[in-house]
């Protein structure tokens, strides 16, 4: 990526950091919504939370994210 001034970042790891902490966030949220759910919909909720984690932390641990 090319920042105005003109210099060319590589920071992948920094990348990688944020993609897990989100996919962490994400974790919580599905945690929670299983614990919590009453309804199908909730558990519906839940698995699409699941699935935000999973490919945040895909997003992350692949090389090259960027």
């Amino acid at each position: 990526m090319t920042i105005p001034g003109g210099t060319e970042t590589n920071n992948h790891s920094s990348n990688a950091v944020m993609y897990f902490c989100g996919a962490a966030a994400m974790l919580m949220f599905a945690i929670l919504a299983f614990g919590n759910a009453s309804e199908w919909f909730d558990y519906v909720s839940a698995a699409i939370w699941l699935g935000l984690a999973v490919v945040l932390g895909y997003r992350g641990f692949r090389p090259g994210a960027v």
